[in-house]
């Protein structure tokens, strides 16, 4: 009977704790992990790696009309403060990238980022560990 009134007064503090911790996995739950999306109402796939170093990779591959493809690549840095996510773009293949901060938390395998316009995305975790990089 002592340990059930224990778990019962125990619970809400564990629900509390749960409910206002849970937003991330741990305090920077990116490093070494690769994300995945398929684009809303087209054809393109995009990755996301983020690797343990600080660098940060993206590429879209999408597929056009006439069955051909096309990708294009960033590369760059990323930074974590609480759920703040900072990528700085170093190098792209498209003229129109632009660096930025987004509002981000990680729950099991999903990756969700808030974004300026007040769209969500989420991305899936890849199974597989990010392959090195060349430095930039």
């Amino acid at each position: 009977m002592h340990t059930i009134r224990t778990f019962v007064r125990l619970l809400p503090l564990v629900l509390i704790c749960a409910l206002g911790c849970g937003g991330n996995d741990a305090v920077n739950p990116l490093p070494d992990t690769a994300w995945t999306w398929r684009i809303t109402g087209l054809l393109c796939d995009q990755q996301d790696t983020f690797y343990a170093d600080g660098r940060y990779l993206d590429t879209i591959t999408c597929q056009l009309a006439d069955k051909s493809h096309v990708a294009q690549l960033k590369e760059g840095t990323y930074s974590v403060d609480g759920h703040t996510l900072t990528i700085a773009i170093k190098q792209s293949s498209c003229e129109t990238a632009a660096s930025g901060s987004f509002d981000f938390f990680v729950r099991g395998d999903n990756l969700t980022l808030g974004t300026s316009d007040t769209n969500v995305i989420t991305m899936t975790r890849l199974i597989f560990q990010p392959m090195a990089l060349h430095p930039l």
